[in-house]
């Protein structure tokens, strides 16, 4: 359990954690008495809100830059742990999990879904073949989940029944949020749709909302790959335009139907935001020439490289966009190591333990860097500390 702990607790996170073995019996009898009597307390259904920016480039006027995060209390998070833990269990016991969910699953994650998709990409163009892959946004999807269709859908798709349903329509009804913005909070407001982002529970019960998603893409035959809101659907082209228009078409269909789903289960499908972009060879991204995908009356273009759960992908999926990002960010923070002197370094046996590297593949990333401009670029090999080169997260 972190340290950090919500406005609305009377005992701080770290002196739970210090004293768990006294607190222990109590928080047990609170845990047993809310799942017996499938009820979840009154005071135990309030948040603070308190709106995140998604990204620091983002214009901090707007508000649907920012994020929602709830901060819930500490008791909350523990019943919702046990009941998190139960579902899941029933889920994997039963083989109820969507196949292609890598969110909130064990041993999946978004490295699964990107080795996956990834994966299947490379084999198609092994095999002659290009790429269509489309990766939907959703505008503020946590936020507009419907309970009433939640509460049925886990009951008739996920043989959820009786006490444990009880339980959930506690836990969904009748939450209350309060803005906090600087320590300036505003009246507590009721919750009548979505869940909080923050909470254990909450993200667990947003894919099951979505699991149908993923019936859609079967019956159209598309690919699909699901992590939380991010979903990525994708077909092989093959390299003669006729058939590939077919295949595209068959895709676009597939996606509008999904958008309609997502009307009615109260989601908006934001094609601004969402990504087009076909891999494949050189040659055969010139024979098929697509420009574009038809979302409705909207005609999303296709990117030369797209930014898929944090990895940017090129069109020839050769990786370039996302060594170069990794790169330049890394050379645009401060170095956290230190140069042996330049008189020791000339001293030094010229097997180094640092990796040579060509001066050549750094000079467009050097010279716009000025606390880099001290590195000798026109010596053909330089040895680098390996932590600069360290281009994994």
């Amino acid at each position: 359990m972190p340290n950090k702990s919500c406005v609305l607790d009377k005992i701080p996170a770290w002196l739970f954690k210090e004293a768990h073995k006294e607190l222990a019996p109590s928080l047990a009898d609170i845990i047993n008495s809310s799942l017996a009597n499938h009820d979840f307390p009154s005071s135990l259904k309030q948040a603070y809100v308190t709106p995140l920016i998604k990204k620091a480039s983002l214009d901090k006027e707007e508000m649907k830059n920012y994020r929602p995060v709830s901060n819930i209390p500490i008791i909350s998070k523990l019943i919702e742990k046990i009941v998190s833990s139960r579902i899941l269990q029933h889920l994997a016991f039963n083989n109820l999990h969507t196949n292609f969910q890598s969110a909130y699953k064990k041993h999946h994650s978004t490295e699964s879904a990107l080795l996956r998709v990834a994966n299947d990409i490379l084999r198609y163009i092994d095999n002659k073949k290009s790429v269509l892959l489309i990766l939907l946004d959703l505008s503020a999807a946590f936020d507009t989940i419907d309970h009433d269709i939640l509460l049925a859908r886990a009951h008739s798709r996920f043989g959820i029944d009786g006490k444990a349903l009880y339980w959930l329509n506690a836990y969904l009804k009748n939450r209350t949020q309060t803005v906090s913005i600087d320590n300036n909070k505003a009246t507590p407001s009721p919750l009548k749709y979505g869940v909080p982002q923050g909470s254990v529970l909450g993200p667990l019960l947003f894919t099951m909302y979505t699991a149908p998603v993923a019936d859609i893409a079967e019956r159209h035959g598309v690919n699909y790959h699901l992590y939380a809101d991010d979903t990525q659907l994708y077909v092989p082209l093959d390299n003669t335009l006729e058939t590939a228009s077919y295949q595209k078409e068959s895709i676009e269909k597939c996606v509008v139907e999904i958008a309609d789903w997502m009307n009615s289960n109260k989601f908006k499908l934001n094609s601004d935001k969402t990504d087009v972009i076909v891999f494949g060879t050189n040659k055969a991204l010139i024979d098929l020439n697509f420009n574009s995908v038809q979302i409705k009356s909207s005609s999303v273009p296709v990117s030369s490289s797209v930014k898929n759960l944090g990895c940017y992908l090129d069109a020839n999926f050769t990786m370039s966009c996302q060594i170069n990002s990794i790169f330049l960010e890394r050379l645009s923070t401060p170095p956290n190591f230190a140069l042996p002197p330049v008189e020791r370094r000339l001293k030094e046996p010229r097997d180094t333990p640092y990796p040579l590297v060509d001066c050549a593949c750094l000079n467009g990333l050097v010279e716009k860097k000025s606390r880099w401009r001290e590195v000798n670029v026109s010596c053909p090999l330089i040895a680098i500390p390996f932590t600069v080169l360290n281009w994994t997260y």
